[in-house]
């Protein structure tokens, strides 16, 4: 193997892991002013590689960096039959932790969810993803709103 060639494994591990103080940039310039509404995220073929090696570390670095609403859910959809605990612990493994990041790995990780798409009922399950969706933001906003009166 030559020097720039990288096996699977190599390809797997992350790349670079930057926070605002690695750029000596100040975290308040660098921070959404207030965040925003509840939102739900939906990811379609969320059981391949992409989504564990970039999709979810982004994810997890942008919900670290408060970049995401204090109430989210993150949905995955794909071909693969998993329930929402064994799509938890497949995501939870393709992360990277620091030690301080206990507790919120733990709400970020609760805050996904995965159905499976597969086989003739292809799009009737993507309507359900829709469905679903749109149940889990109106469920999170009504949340936000209590919380906030």
């Amino acid at each position: 193997m030559t020097e720039n060639a990288t096996t699977r494994e190599d390809a797997m591990q992350p790349i670079v892991r930057v926070r605002t103080s690695d750029m000596d940039l100040p975290a308040d310039e660098c921070r959404i002013p207030a965040r925003s509404e509840p939102c739900t995220i939906v990811i379609a073929g969320a059981t391949g590689d992409l989504t564990a090696r970039k999709l979810m570390p982004a994810l997890f670095n942008l919900y670290c960096n408060e970049g995401l609403p204090e109430s989210f859910a993150i949905v995955g959809c794909g071909r693969t039959e998993l329930s929402d605990q064994r799509f938890r612990e497949k995501m939870d493994e393709a992360l990277t932790y620091e030690s301080d990041d206990r507790s919120r790995r733990q709400h970020f990780i609760k805050s996904l969810y995965y159905l499976p798409l597969g086989g003739a009922m292809a799009l009737a399950g993507f309507l359900v993803v829709l469905s679903l969706a749109r149940g889990f933001m109106l469920q999170r906003r009504g949340r936000a709103v209590k919380n906030a009166g």
